[in-house]
């Protein structure tokens, strides 16, 4: 991610890259934080792993099987975390509408 610019590498808006969107429809997912997830440190407690390239991250760190871990405690400017809205299953239309 720090190497797709010449300039001092920041976050970007949401919606930068329209073509960052996964089969799922799910957008954002590279780039920006690296992300906390809510999954413990084997063998060390208090713990937790990060998953995911932020915005300073050389290449290596932007691929899938890459993660980090930090004390919960930790803050830095690179992580951070992902907001999810579940909505309402879709009603199924039963021709009575």
């Amino acid at each position: 991610m720090r190497d797709t610019t010449p300039e001092k590498p920041i976050p970007a808006p949401v919606g930068s890259y329209p073509d960052d969107c996964s089969a799922y429809g799910v957008r954002d997912m590279a780039g920006n934080i690296s992300e906390w997830t809510s999954t413990p440190q084997k063998h060390s407690s208090g713990n937790f792993l990060l998953r995911g390239g932020s915005f300073n991250s050389f290449p290596l760190m932007c691929r899938l099987d890459w993660y980090l871990n930090s004390p919960a405690t930790y803050r830095h400017s690179h992580y951070g975390f992902r907001l999810v809205l579940e909505l309402d299953p879709l009603t199924k239309s039963t021709g009575n509408n």
